[in-house]
This record gives structure tokens, sequence and C-alpha cells, in this order.
């Protein structure tokens, strides 16, 4: 998907241009602007308004959603907590754990590294 996002966007990967830009409704079809990023308020809009369409209460997303979710797949994945911590621009640690979900993979991990795992049927997931 985002593969052809960036051709939508004639945006070449290891680009440093704007990711998420103005869509521009053109004869031939949509296209992303040439320049320039999508404003807080539009992406809200559009992001509410597709979770509507899904038949899901737009009430109980917002932008937020998008962080913690992201936040979350990082750290579940394995992702280095320096990275990710400066990739999402959080200034401590706290403010960054805040938005993660731990699965339950990774909740018990912690128990199986400590050897006392005693639900058999989870330890073939580990």
């Amino acid at each position: 998907m985002m593969e052809r996002y960036f051709v939508m966007g004639g945006i070449s990967s290891g680009s440093d241009e704007t990711l998420f830009r103005g869509i521009v409704h053109t004869k031939q079809g949509e296209k992303l602007r040439a320049s320039g990023g999508i404003s807080y308020t539009r992406l809200r809009e559009l992001l509410l308004a597709k979770i509507a369409e899904l038949g899901m209460d737009p009430k109980l997303f917002g932008m937020h959603s998008l962080r913690a979710g992201g936040t979350t797949a990082a750290a579940n994945a394995g992702v280095n907590d320096r990275m990710f911590k400066r990739h999402g621009r959080w200034r401590s640690e706290s403010a960054k754990d805040g938005y993660v979900k731990d699965s339950v993979k990774r909740h018990l991990s912690v128990s199986k590294q400590l050897g006392i795992l005693s639900v058999p049927f989870f330890v073939a997931d580990l």
C-alpha cells in the first residue's frame, strides 16, 4: 500500500520530502500535491470519515489512535526503544510507555524468562 502511495506522489524511497500531503482531485483521478503537508484538521477529518465508513463509532478514535498503534507495533516488533522514542519525539520514557500496549506474548515472555510460566499451551507460542 505504501509503495502505491509513493508512486502516486512521485516520492522516491530515501526521500526527505513531506510524506503526507493534500490530495488534488483532477479529471485524470486523484494525485498528491507536489509539496506541503496535510493539515492536522484535514487528516483527522479523513481518518474519522474512513472509520465511520467501516461501521465503527468515530467518537472512539482520534489521531492519537494512530500514534498509540504505531508505538505498540514498534514495541511488539522489538524495535529499539531509543529509536521509536526519537521517531515519536517523546522526551521521557514514561510519555512513550503510556502509548504502548504490550501483546500477551510479550507479557508472558517475562514469566518465561523468569522460569515461572505455568500455562503449558502458551509455551509453544513463545
